[in-house]
């Protein structure tokens, strides 16, 4: 044919719907090469290759170099424009470049680092750590959404540094409702955690609930004729219909991904049995110092984080990582041996031949057999398995080895958290012997009493002084020490 198209994907450019939603242009390979949005699926593909004339050299080479299409029809479009977005982060088309590099859409982002985190609207990546949630098809919508989720769920978005400091009083905002005042100890930090998790809650998806409240508010103002208020609620939740929509549409192109990548691991891996549960191995120190380990499992690709565990290194000192790895493979399988529990189907770990060689001597001193390991190293993302020279190379658009990075990942965030936990605990705890009148009995009472330094700095002088053996001047000592913290 005059287009260059094969029989087969002429066919098939006959057969897409007019509807909205998202294509993906494929070579030979199967590797994606482009996708795209559009409120008409049919009109859209079929003018790539209709008038190859008006056509721009980039579109032309596309064109040229299409073998297949795959179309995932949306129920809108702005659902297809987040689909789009997710598709083009997992597959980092090459002719996507004009979309990938000059056009940004608006995210919610939430500085979970801090310890009251704020809320805030962002266009690009922010300092800190934190949790992001978009994009957005426009501005005016999250402004929209966070003015309703505000308004239910009070937050913060200041730049005040609260939790190290007291301030006199509390902005306009508290007010007017729609901030807890954590600055000036009006909201605590249990509460104000609840909070942010809620709204964390909303923004994934899980705001059926929300959107209830919603329309019965509606409904009342409706009833009381109050019909410009009203008006505006059906705005905000028609948005919060959209925001769920999306959310589990996004969701569902995920875990379609999550199927495909472990077929392909198996496939790999030349695994007998499907991969169900998978576990992962990190390190986490400092030259040698508070090293900890951790394992985490994900379930049909997901993460279950019941099965977490946390490892204190005992018998290594000094920086040895391969050393560290092997205890904390001997001690956790020792636990599963002992408690009768499954081994996983897949178990990966954090390195690259010596970390694995390592975890392998772990096993073998157990006498566990029968088990599939793999490592995943860094940087060039190659797979190493026992008894291969070569490693594994798993394409960059692979769901598979995006399933293995987001394990990697997990297990990795998971040991830095748990190391940072005990840097802060030991920090705190030193600076609670500099205060004068504690003692290493009243240290003891004190953090059996409130858990931790952290909840005994948020305490008040009146909760302190319940514990035995403090004394007013001690308590003020106590209070005056840790604020400068």
């Amino acid at each position: 044919m005059a287009s260059g198209k094969s029989q087969s994907l002429d066919q098939k450019i006959k057969q897409i719907p007019d509807a909205p939603g998202v294509y993906r242009f494929c070579d030979a390979l199967g590797e994606v090469l482009y996708v795209g949005k559009a409120k008409s699926l049919k009109k859209r593909v079929k003018s790539y290759f209709s008038h190859k004339k008006g056509l721009s050299v980039k579109v032309r080479k596309l064109t040229e170099k299409t073998k297949d299409i795959h179309i995932d029809v949306t129920a809108s479009e702005d659902e297809a424009l987040f689909l789009e977005d997710e598709l083009i982060k997992n597959y980092q088309p090459p002719f996507n470049i004009l979309l990938r590099d000059d056009k940004t859409y608006p995210y919610v982002y939430i500085s979970t680092h801090e310890m009251f985190p704020r809320v805030l609207f962002s266009y690009r990546a922010m300092k800190g750590e934190g949790k992001y949630f978009g994009p957005f098809p426009s501005s005016r919508i999250v402004k929209n959404l966070l003015a309703h989720v505000r308004k239910k769920y009070p937050y913060r978005d200041c730049p005040r540094e609260v939790g190290h400091k007291s301030y006199p009083e509390s902005c306009i905002y508290d007010q007017m409702g729609l901030c807890g005042a954590p600055c000036i100890k009006k909201e605590s930090f249990d509460h104000y955690k609840e909070t942010i998790r809620k709204i964390c809650e909303f923004l994934e998806g899980k705001q059926k609930s929300m959107i209830r409240d919603m329309y019965k508010m509606m409904l009342d103002v409706s009833q009381k004729q109050d019909f410009e208020k009203a008006a505006k609620i059906k705005k905000q939740w028609i948005m919060a219909k959209k925001l769920l929509t999306i959310s589990l549409a996004k969701s569902d192109a995920w875990s379609r991904g999550i199927t495909r990548g472990l077929i392909e691991l198996k496939e790999k891996l030349k695994m007998t049995s499907r991969i169900v549960s998978m576990e992962a191995y990190d390190i986490s120190n400092i030259s040698g110092e508070l090293s900890v380990g951790v394992s985490v499992m994900f379930h049909n690709g997901k993460p279950y984080k019941r099965a977490y565990k946390k490892f204190r290194i005992k018998t290594v000192k000094g920086p040895n990582d391969f050393a560290m790895m092997e205890e904390i493979l001997y001690r956790r399988f020792k636990q599963i041996l002992k408690n009768k529990e499954s081994i996983p189907d897949l178990i990966l770990i954090d390195g690259g031949k010596g970390q694995l060689t390592s975890a392998i001597k772990a096993l073998d001193q157990l006498g566990i057999m029968g088990y599939t390991i793999a490592a995943l190293a860094k940087r060039e993302e190659l797979v190493f398995i026992p008894n291969q020279k070569a490693p594994i190379i798993l394409g960059r658009n692979s769901y598979a080895r995006k399933i293995l990075q987001a394990l990697r990942d997990e297990s990795h965030r998971f040991s830095l958290a748990y190391h940072r936990s005990l840097r802060s605990k030991v920090f705190l705890e030193s600076h609670l012997d500099a205060i004068p009148g504690i003692g290493p009995v009243l240290k003891k009472r004190l953090l059996r009493h409130f858990g931790s330094v952290k909840k005994l700095s948020r305490s008040s002088k009146k909760e302190i002084l319940k514990v035995p053996g403090i004394s007013q001047k001690t308590a003020l000592n106590i209070l005056k020490g840790l604020s400068k913290d």
